[in-house]
């Protein structure tokens, strides 16, 4: 995981990182979240790496922690995000898991 960020934003890779934050340990998540949480706003608006921000939203009802820093992340940018093309998945996602919880 050199380089996740890149890996994120590849479509290849956005699906190798979605399948294993899906399927890892919770210690494996927790490397995924730590190396991707100073990143989640250009990874929002990345037409592959949002995918992997809605599969950490929709795995964490249980790790309201990792939630709570992804909107906090995305705080004061909900408007630019809501017109982003990819940015709006995102926002989607944040509305559905918070709703649920």
């Amino acid at each position: 995981m050199s380089n996740l960020i890149e890996y994120c934003k590849d479509h290849s890779g956005s699906r190798l990182i979605q399948k294993r934050y899906e399927t890892g340990t919770d210690d494996e998540k927790n490397q995924i979240f730590d190396k991707i949480s100073s990143n989640i706003l250009s990874l929002a608006k990345d037409v592959f790496g949002n995918y992997v921000i809605q599969k950490i939203l929709d795995n964490n009802t249980v790790d309201q922690e990792k939630n709570a820093k992804i909107m906090a992340s995305l705080e004061g940018n909900i408007q630019e995000l809501t017109l982003h093309m990819y940015g709006c998945r995102v926002i989607q996602k944040a509305i559905e898991v918070s709703k649920s919880s």
